[in-house]
């Protein structure tokens, strides 16, 4: 039984990966950065082309919020995610705003009950 449970557990997480990715892709695609939001760390590495920083949960909020406001969703992709050596699992995504598109770089740690974003980027292309 044991033995069972062992190769069940790649399952559980591959299984929690598409459920955060998939909350993500449609917060993104939506621009809903109250939602985004709702996956941040108590800080984040943020990155936009008004900010470079490592800021607050709630400010990382305001500045995703202004981005979204100024860059409007016209469609978002994740082209690549997995994890790295560390453990933490990353999304690299494409972000396309009316003539704009970014690169999008997620990077989320496992915290005791889900996974939080520590850094995410908007990288213009």
């Amino acid at each position: 039984i044991t033995l069972c449970f062992l190769f069940l557990l790649p399952l559980v997480d591959a299984s929690a990966q598409n459920g955060i990715n998939s909350k993500i892709k449609m917060t993104i695609e939506n621009g809903d950065a109250i939602k985004m939001a709702k996956h941040f760390n108590t800080s984040v590495d943020l990155t936009t082309p008004t900010i470079d920083n490592t800021v607050s949960h709630n400010h990382a909020a305001q500045v995703l919020k202004n981005f979204f406001a100024s860059y409007p969703p016209t469609s978002f992709a994740i082209n690549h995610d997995g994890y790295s050596n560390d453990g933490s699992h990353y999304i690299i995504g494409t972000y396309k705003s009316g003539k704009y598109s970014f690169v999008v770089y997620i990077l989320l740690r496992k915290s005791p009950e889900k996974y939080k974003i520590f850094q995410l980027q908007f990288e213009k292309k």
